[in-house]
């Protein structure tokens, strides 16, 4: 189980939560990354799990929904893989939801992965929701 390091919950929840961005370093002593960039392709094939590649070609965005059969046929230019619902069926991705247990649970849908190239991104958009991000390695 993951608890957070470095973070006053009452300060986050007052300062910050849906008013600005925090970068929290070390947030988990001992993280271990529950999966890869292919385990996350490999999540894109399933057509139970929502997915999607966005990527940028010649100053153009553009997005693929999946299920994708050929992840590396969408990945090219500057892309995106984002994988919904990972904590779905991920258990270690659903420990790091519970380690932000004190957001109500009704803010908080699901665990969303990305995986992206240099100079990738996902172009000016607007979320349906508040979002709790994360950075990688």
């Amino acid at each position: 189980m993951y608890s957070l390091n470095n973070i006053d919950i009452k300060q986050f929840l007052n300062q910050y939560w849906q008013k600005k961005p925090l970068l929290i370093k070390q947030g988990f002593d001992n993280f271990i990354d529950p999966l890869d960039e292919h385990d996350l392709a490999g999540l894109s094939q399933e057509p139970s799990i929502d997915s999607r590649i966005v990527s940028k070609i010649d100053n153009t965005w553009q997005v693929s929904h999946g299920p994708f059969d050929d992840v590396n046929a969408y990945c090219l230019g500057a892309w995106s893989l984002l994988v919904q619902s990972v904590d779905h069926v991920i258990p270690e991705a659903d420990q790091l939801m519970r380690a932000f247990d004190f957001i109500p649970h009704w803010r908080m849908d699901d665990l969303m992965v990305s995986f992206s190239n240099k100079d990738a991104g996902v172009g000016s958009h607007l979320d349906q929701y508040a979002k709790v991000q994360g950075a990688g390695k």
